[in-house]
């Protein structure tokens, strides 16, 4: 069950609709109990993301420092959710459809990630930690790489692939230098291609931590 919620009213009238056609595409596994907050200001993030997940709200809660008006959305009568997907007014208060779009859907994939393979989610976080002697650039963390490929699935569904590119046409033309490289790699890479990201994980994981042979 993923349940949405908006800070304001504003919000939730502008993207509703959206974000209801975004979770009609994402395969959410329907035992986890999750919810959606789509905020007007952005706290808990750095200033480059465009969204956070948190598993297992009940253990991050106390470590994030999140504020009031979200953590009441934390948990319920049966206790914590499951966890968070958090989408900060960076990617809400703009007019900007595609930034919503593939924020969402690219935070929505790693909470399908996590259901699927919650170990091997977590390995990402232990390779991570070792960039960038491992990977030079976060987007090729396996997790990040197959949920890129996924938002890009989910909004050339939605709005068409030549639209999607149009939008990232746009962010590489801006004149951003920070943001094009990611920009110029999410245009390159294929909604359709088949990304084993758990192979992935277990190839980078097997090369950073296997004991070297005597």
């Amino acid at each position: 069950m993923v349940r949405t919620e908006f800070k304001c009213a504003e919000l939730k009238a502008k993207w509703e609709h959206l974000c209801s056609r975004v979770l009609e595409e994402c395969a959410i596994p329907p035992a986890y109990r999750i919810v959606c907050y789509f905020d007007d200001e952005s706290v808990c993030v750095e200033p480059s993301e465009r969204g956070l997940f948190v598993p297992d709200i009940g253990k991050s809660a106390n470590r994030v420092c999140w504020p009031v008006y979200v953590k009441k959305y934390l948990s319920d009568d049966a206790g914590f959710l499951d966890a968070l997907i958090y989408v900060p007014g960076y990617a809400c208060c703009a007019d900007d459809e595609g930034l919503f779009v593939m924020a969402l859907a690219h935070e929505l994939r790693h909470l399908v990630q996590w259901a699927a393979a919650a170990e091997v989610f977590s390995n990402n976080k232990k390779i991570e930690r070792l960039r960038p002697t491992v990977l030079a650039r976060k987007w090729d963390l396996p997790i990040e790489r197959d949920a890129m490929i996924s938002s890009k699935r989910v909004a050339a569904a939605i709005r068409g692939l030549d639209v999607v590119n149009g939008w990232a046409w746009t962010r590489i033309n801006s004149g951003d230098s920070q943001s094009m490289p990611f920009w110029e790699f999410f245009q390159s890479i294929s909604p359709y291609e088949h990304y084993d990201w758990v192979g992935e994980t277990n190839f980078l994981i097997d090369r950073c931590f296997s004991s070297p042979r005597q």
